[in-house]
């Protein structure tokens, strides 16, 4: 099995590091091995300075703290460990089909058999392995004095400090959400049904006849994007009430046991490229009468995918859930662009935190510090027997 999908603990920093450079715009998008990390279900079991930053100016008039607490995206996807347990299974069933009415083919001295057994057919997932990453922080206690005029200035450093610390746990955690749903956009492109991938300027074009057909870069002229927009969220909006019928389309069944699944609208999630939705907002929604015909029950803007420098861009080796039950790894890094939206169930993918602890060490008598140790905890995973689309600008 690959990555994370076992029963262990994987150390994440390496691949956080590095997804956390791609999203901040350190680094340039870079394919990805999300499949380390991303839990499938599986069938399968001075003057100058300081002295101790070398940074802090020791004699200054006001001190100005740029302190801003950060919140963490994609938090409408977090799940409790009431929903999604430490190791977590999850069991669906498989329809039988129907049997002909023995009532009407009554022969004499026959029989009628009331016993004989029909077993449900079921399936059961299972999520193994968490990712476990830390940080710490050492806080001194006299050595940055000389720097500051007052208590309170040197408290406000220290709460700087720590609540930078906060801000890239959060962030963290949101870098590797949007890698899981990173992850299950290129594992349904790379392992899907054929439903689950919608070429809207492919059926736009041809359903309209336009000419020329249109492109990613045309159809944004103003003539030609509010029109587009109409019909890209009619398409959406019907992928969505068929989401919510009974049936085998929008995700992967195993070989002779087909999963039948149905998504209410309300357990629909919709992540939409931001760009796209603003732009909306702005020249489509303003000239429509009654702009609820173009939202759905739950709609999350997303501004990039996985780079912030190339947003509508996926580069990641996913792990995604085969036919026979069995987790597959691409053989090489799946490449997506123009990803415009997706659309998904309540769980086909998530977040779980499963421990979360902030630990401070004794003061250290010599030198006088102390460090603050930062763990967390945490499950990212997707489920693709769950109903799920991809929509793509091409």
């Amino acid at each position: 099995m690959p990555g994370v999908n076992d029963m262990n603990f994987h150390q994440l920093a390496t691949i956080m590091n590095s997804i956390t450079h791609q999203a901040t715009g350190i680094n340039t998008i870079t394919p990805t091995n999300t499949a380390e990390f991303v839990s499938v279900g599986t069938t399968a079991l001075t003057v100058g300075t300081d002295a101790l930053f070398n940074t802090l100016t020791n004699m200054f008039g006001r001190t100005i703290m740029a302190n801003r607490p950060y919140s963490r995206k994609f938090q409408g996807i977090e799940a409790s460990q009431q929903r999604w347990g430490y190791i977590n299974r999850k069991i669906s069933i498989s329809d039988r089909g129907f049997e002909d009415d023995n009532s009407y083919v009554l022969t004499e001295g026959g029989t009628c058999d009331p016993w004989q057994i029909k077993k449900a057919s079921l399936i059961e997932e299972k999520f193994y392995g968490t990712n476990v990453y830390s940080d710490y922080l050492t806080i001194p206690t006299v050595q940055l004095r000389s720097a500051f005029t007052n208590p309170g200035d040197f408290a406000a450093l220290l709460d700087l400090m720590t609540t930078n610390m906060q801000d890239r746990m959060e962030q963290a955690t949101e870098n590797g959400a949007r890698a899981a749903i990173a992850n299950m956009i290129a594992g349904v492109v790379t392992g899907g049904g054929t439903e689950q991938e919608v070429h809207l300027l492919t059926e736009y074009n041809a359903e309209t006849g336009i000419t020329p057909p249109l492109t990613a870069i045309t159809v944004m002229q103003p003539d030609n994007f509010a029109p587009f927009m109409r019909w890209a969220y009619a398409k959406i909006a019907t992928i969505s009430d068929r989401m919510a019928e009974r049936s085998t389309l929008y995700h992967t069944s195993l070989t002779n046991k087909p999963i039948m699944r149905h998504t209410p609208a309300e357990d629909q999630r919709l992540f939409m490229f931001s760009p796209a939705l603003r732009k909306m907002d702005a020249t489509v929604l303003s000239t429509t009468f009654n702009d609820n015909y173009l939202k759905q029950p739950y709609t999350e803007a997303v501004s990039f995918w996985q780079s912030i420098e190339v947003p509508d861009q996926i580069q990641v080796t996913p792990a995604y859930l085969a036919a026979d039950g069995t987790i597959t790894t691409a053989q090489e890094a799946v490449t997506v662009d123009n990803v415009f939206a997706f659309l998904c169930d309540r769980d086909a993918l998530g977040i779980t935190l499963f421990d979360e602890s902030v630990l401070a060490s004794p003061l250290n008598p010599r030198c006088r510090y102390y460090n603050v140790f930062y763990h967390r905890n945490t499950r990212w995973w997707n489920s693709f027997t769950e109903n799920a689309v991809v929509f793509l600008l091409d």
